[in-house]
Order: C-alpha cells, then structure tokens, then sequence
C-alpha cells in the first residue's frame, strides 16, 4: 500500500477512535471551569429526533435551558470558554456588517467604517483580474489533475508546497553560496495561520503552559493560544514596544509568570510588527531567539506581514530581514516560522496558512491534526498557479505597497494636523496612534481604561467607526488605537478621518485647558458625553 494510502487509512482510524472514545466521556454536562462568574448547568437538550436514543433524561421544562447573552442553548465547560467573541471590538464590527449600513463614498457616506480589521483590500481588485478573468483558473483548480476530487495528504498537496518553497526561497531566505534550499517536506500548508498557531501550541505544549508576547500584540493571539491547546498568554511590557524586547524585559517576563506558578514554554514572537507596524533589527530578533534557547523554549515568528513592507531603506529604517535568512536556513528543531496569504496577498477569505518547521516530528503529528482544517484541492491548486506565476507576484506586491504607502501616509498626515503622536510605521496595514493625556501629550483624551472604553464607544456611536483598543492589544498605557487603513478604500479613509478629526476636536475642546469640564484622572465624563446635540455634525 502506498505510504500516502497508509496514512489516509491511519487516519480515519485515529478519527473513528476519537469519535468513540468522545461519545463515551461527553456525558458531563455541568460547567464548573468557565470565565463566567457563576456556575451554569446546561443539560442535555430534548431531542427533535424520534430515532435518536439518548441515555439521558432530557429537560421537562424551559427552565432547565440556559440563557447566556440572549441565547438559549447548551454547551460543555469546553463550550462555554468560547461563548465570549475573541476580541470585544468585534461586536461592534459585527454590528456595522449586520446593518448593512457600511459607508460608501457617494452612496452611502454617513455610513459604518471599520478600521478595525487587519485585511488589505485595496489589491482585491488585482485578485479578481488575475482569478476571475479567462479559463486559466477553473482549469488549474478543476481540470490539471483529478487528484482534486479525492482526499489526499493533509498537509498540503505537492504543488502547492512546491511553490510555497519557491516564495520562501526568493523572497524570504535569498540565495547565498552557503545556504541550503527551501525543502518543501518541511511546509505544511493548512487553513490560516491561527489554525497553525492553535496546532502548534497543542501539539508542543500541554494545557496551562504560558507563551511569552511582546505587548501590545494582535488580539486574536489570546484566543488562538487558549481555545483549543488550553495554553496561557503573558504580555511582555516593553520600555520601548517599537524596538523590540530586551533579554532582561523577556527575563522578568518569564521571572514573574513562573512566581504565579506558570511554565513558560513559548516564545511568539511577529515580524514585521502587528499592531505597530515596524520591523525589529536582526539583533532583537537573534537576541530574543538566542535567549529562548537557553530557557529551552520554543519560538514562532509570524511573518505574514513579510512581503507588506512599504517603508525605504533609509537610515530611519530598518530593513525587513526574514528568520529564515537570519539563520541561513538552519532553524534546528525549536524555531517555527509562520506566513499566509491573508494578508500579503489580500485574501484572507482564502485560508491559507503556512508552517515552515525543520522539526520532522511536529510535521508527523500536525499530519493528523491539520486534518481537521484542510485546505481544499481545488484551491491550494489555484493558489499554486497563482504563486508560481512570478509575473503577477512581482506586479502585485509592487502596486500592494504603493497602495498601501498611499494610504499610510493620508492617514498619518491627519494625525500629525491634529497633533496626534503615532508609531512610525513602515510595514503591514495599519498605524498605531496615542491618544493618552500625559506631559508629553496634553492634547491627548484618554487618561484611564474607563476613558477608553468610553472614547472607543464615542467613535462607534457618534462616528460610526470601529477601531482596535489598546487595551484589547494588551497595551499597558490606556489612549491608544491602531486604525487598519487598508480595510478600506482611500475614499472612505478620507471620510473616516475626517470623522476622527471632528470628535478629536469636540472633546478637546471639553477636556483641555482653562475651560475643562473634567478632572484627573478620568477626562471622558459629565453630562456632555450623553448629549446627541453636541455630536450631531460628526456625521
């Protein structure tokens, strides 16, 4: 039999087992581990089927369901830890889809704008020319090879990997005399990289072990690190996020988890930055790297924003280097690298993530565990021809970065006319601004989390607009937002900030001097902040 038969075979198996062994422990029902306050009983729902035979009594009355933010149902204790969105902001996010309200330049310009999610969708168009245009696509997804109609290796099919190979070995590692090749056995290809990062925290560590981030970080990360592997995030403060940890600040990082009882096991580590948009030196990343290995710890660098990088190669910059040429294609067992083409290539709708590991074992067992997040054939064989077409590649990432450069710089001009201090940013798809009130940044409106909160709902009520909070990234100093100018096209950026620009004024003009209404240390409150009146030329 076929090795690749062998393994389809093992694995149903291995599915079989696990669906048996489940149906015969899930008759647990009472939630006693979740992030709610109290304790929720939901038992087993009545059945609507009349064949299925549940040894079980199901509930006599409405009573015995559970309500939980409006919804009746039962879940298990595993259940319950995912009720909460994974990031609060969504909510609001949501909520500007659910309308159907979204802001269109002239048909629409008192609309929702989101500025929140972390897409680049001023390329879908170059997409859909390349993939919606001719008989090229539907060919290569549904005619090059049947193969795409049957189950296959889970990690990847070979095309697709070979041409991940390529990418990573022209525009990732280089091609140095002393330099190994990219070997495509050690890419795993699977449904987006958070789907990675669960599997890789599941498949290295065990439940409760703690992964060290430099904060602020994306905010996905505490899901993607807890909902499955069961493992714990500890933000790393750094004197200077923009720079990078220290040694010392990823020692008493780890210092202070393990005095709360914690293992430190993981190091996650995002290059170029999300949410600030730089590229740590070559000497942070070796440094951080280097000490993870004396600690006996695993690091994942994520570098989805590899080929999003916009900035010069002036002396203010620092040049975008991958770990993979860093250390010549040597990662040894321990260093994993992430990448995708959510957001190089602007799709994220796609889900195609990608694992570069040399640590042969973890591919063996991501092999069982990628299957439950398969990519399909007929897509991974689209995006094959897509990577492998170094033409289109190299005119798309070339016109990604003027667009996004574009747009960078229109939003920061904004902020810099209204005195707003930000990141200096020179990759991925957003900015980083800082609206907390302190010496340096009188101007600024935010003094504690509650302002925050408070400012983050002034922006979706009164300006109907959704941006990142700081405190949802983790940042230890209340004010600051990052906006994802990229979500949206330039002309609705425009509307946005203009928005951004007004309620800016209006609440300075409330908060700062002689005249303030407010004292320390909360800025954002009294009576004014409720009056419809005082916002209703926001829009």
């Amino acid at each position: 039999m076929p090795y690749d038969n062998q393994r389809l075979v093992a694995f149903v198996f291995n599915i079989s087992l696990l669906l048996l062994l489940s149906a015969k422990t899930s008759s647990s029902f009472l939630l006693r581990s979740t992030p709610f306050e109290q304790e929720i009983v939901v038992p087993f729902p009545r059945s609507t089927s009349s064949t299925t035979n549940i040894n079980m009594a199901p509930p006599t009355t409405n009573e015995d369901w559970t309500t939980v933010n409006g919804k009746l149902g039962h879940v298990s204790s595993r259940g319950a830890a995912n009720l909460a969105l994974p990031m609060a902001y969504l909510a609001h996010h949501f909520t500007s889809i659910d309308t159907g309200n979204a802001c269109h330049p002239t048909d629409n310009p008192q609309g929702y704008i989101t500025v929140a999610v972390a897409e680049n969708k001023l390329v879908t168009d170059l997409l859909q020319e390349r993939l919606g245009t001719g008989t090229q696509t539907a060919h290569a997804g549904f005619m090059e090879d049947s193969e795409v109609y049957s189950y296959g290796p889970p990690s990847g099919l070979p095309v697709l990997k070979q041409a991940v190979a390529t990418l990573l070995q022209d525009r990732f590692l280089g091609t140095a005399s002393d330099t190994p090749e990219i070997n495509p056995n050690h890419i795993a290809i699977g449904a987006g990289v958070m789907n990675f990062l669960s599997n890789l925290f599941f498949a290295l560590g065990q439940s409760g072990d703690a992964v060290l981030i430099p904060a602020p970080y994306y905010a996905a990360f505490d899901n993607d690190v807890r909902a499955y592997a069961g493992c714990i995030t500890v933000p790393v403060e750094c004197q200077h996020p923009e720079l990078g940890p220290t040694v010392q600040e990823l020692q008493d990082a780890k210092d202070q988890a393990e005095a709360k009882g914690l293992k430190v096991r993981f190091l996650l580590l995002t290059n170029p930055h999300n949410p600030l948009g730089v590229v740590y030196t070559a000497e942070v990343l070796t440094s951080a790297i280097s000490w993870a290995r004396t600690q006996k710890m695993e690091s994942i660098v994520d570098e989805i924003y590899a080929l999003s990088v916009f900035g010069d190669d002036s002396k203010d910059n620092v040049k975008f280097e991958s770990t993979l040429k860093l250390y010549k294609n040597d990662l040894g067992h321990d260093v994993h690298l992430l990448w995708g083409l959510s957001k190089d290539f602007g799709a994220s709708g796609f889900r195609i993530g990608v694992l570069y590991t040399q640590n042969e074992l973890l591919l063996e067992a991501l092999g069982n565990l990628i299957a439950f997040a398969w990519v399909s054939h007929p897509m991974q064989r689209i995006m094959a021809n897509m990577l492998s077409d170094t033409q289109f590649c190299d005119h798309f990432l070339t016109t990604s970065t003027q667009r996004l450069r574009a747009s960078y710089q229109a939003c920061t001009k904004v902020l810099t006319e209204l005195d707003v201090p930000f990141v200096q940013a020179q990759a991925g798809m957003f900015v980083y601004l800082d609206l907390n009130h302190n010496d340096d940044n009188r101007g600024g409106i935010v003094a504690t989390a509650q302002d925050e909160a408070i400012l983050s709902d002034i922006f979706m009520t009164r300006a109907r607009m959704v941006l990142t909070p700081g405190q949802t990234q983790h940042d230890p100093i209340p004010g600051r937002f990052r906006i994802c100018y990229a979500y949206v096209s330039p002309e609705v950026l425009a509307i946005g900030m203009e928005r951004l620009a007004k309620v800016m004024t209006k609440i300075r003009a409330r908060t700062t001097g002689p005249s303030s209404e407010q004292e320390q240390p909360g800025l954002l409150g009294g009576n004014w902040i409720q009056e419809d009146k005082y916002w209703q030329d926001i829009l």
